[in-house]
């Protein structure tokens, strides 16, 4: 999920490269999310004149279950610490490069644990945005490249797909986005449709779409408050022929944020995703994700 990135002015951020998620919406691996893209107090994105940069780390903890409990249960609990950097060039264009290192850890209901810590899954966007009267549009993409190593145990045996740190599959992205300044803050919409590729695991994570929509508002110069509402659907994962059911489904979650500039221009941002209508297939559970952040832009 994106979260709002607001300073004092018009600071807009790029739309989100989703990772590969082991069980759909309530997946063990969290969203990839492009660093923001900069903009000085008060400029539109698209039509900005200079070449503008942004460097961002953010760690995000959360946890999941699926599977019946007591029969075919596991827990999985996902940090991670992302670091990302992005660029804006003249007339809306923008790339941005994501790569995450995450600590995993999958409890099964047999007693056995398996943990992992490791680079992850490499993610990458390209697109641009386009002036209108009162607002920006964007047309974007991506992909989130198997990049992260497949991990192993003492004798040799790969971890099972859901302690490993990356989906293990080429996971291409298109979105798209809308921007608009208010007084003192910015609003935001943004849609992504994400279809990953067969993972070398065996499975095929289902296809999905998320529509995010949300604002942040600066009551005080160095402080900004944020919030966004998501709706993400997704269809069933795939061992070969064979559904996964406890996969896919619709999951809706609400975005709270608080951003402080200590000083320009670094921004620190605290944030979580919380679920609140849980409309997963089968035996899925999703909680909270907390984020805290940091970023640098030019």
């Amino acid at each position: 999920m994106a979260e709002p990135v607001v300073a004092c002015g018009a600071h807009y951020e790029a739309p989100p490269a989703p990772a590969p998620q082991p069980k759909g919406p309530a997946g063990a691996a969290a969203t990839v999310t492009a660093p923001a893209q900069a903009a000085g107090a008060g400029e539109r994105v698209a039509d900005g004149a200079r070449w503008r940069g942004q460097v961002s780390t953010r760690g995000s903890v959360q946890q999941t279950r699926f599977g019946a409990p007591g029969e075919t249960q596991i827990r999985v609990a996902d940090r991670r610490v992302e670091l990302g950097g992005g660029v804006v060039a003249p007339q809306g264009w923008h790339a941005e490069v994501a790569v995450p290192v995450v600590h995993r850890e999958a409890s099964f209901v047999n007693g056995g644990v398996e943990a992992a810590t490791s680079v992850g899954d490499l993610g990458l966007g390209v697109g641009r945005w386009w002036a209108l009267p009162s607002l920006d549009v964007g047309v974007h993409g991506g992909v989130v490249a198997p990049t992260a190593p497949t991990l192993r145990d003492d004798e040799g045996v790969a971890l099972s797909e859901d302690a490993q740190p990356g989906g293990g599959a080429w996971a291409p992205w298109v979105g798209t986005g809308a921007r608009g300044t208010l007084r003192r803050g910015h609003w935001h919409a943004d849609s992504v449709a994400f279809v990953p590729a067969a993972s070398r695991f065996g499975l095929r994570t289902g296809a999905s779409v998320e529509v995010t929509g949300g604002g942040a508002w600066s009551p005080a110069r160095p402080i900004a408050l944020g919030a966004a509402a998501s709706v993400r659907g997704a269809q069933a994962d795939r061992y070969g022929d064979a559904r996964d059911p406890n996969s896919g489904g619709t999951l809706v979650q609400l975005s709270p944020s608080l951003s402080v500039t200590p000083v320009s221009p670094v921004q620190v941002t605290v944030g979580a995703d919380v679920p609140v209508y849980d409309g997963l297939r089968g035996h899925q559970w999703v909680g909270p994700r907390w984020t805290l952040g940091v970023t640098w832009s030019s």
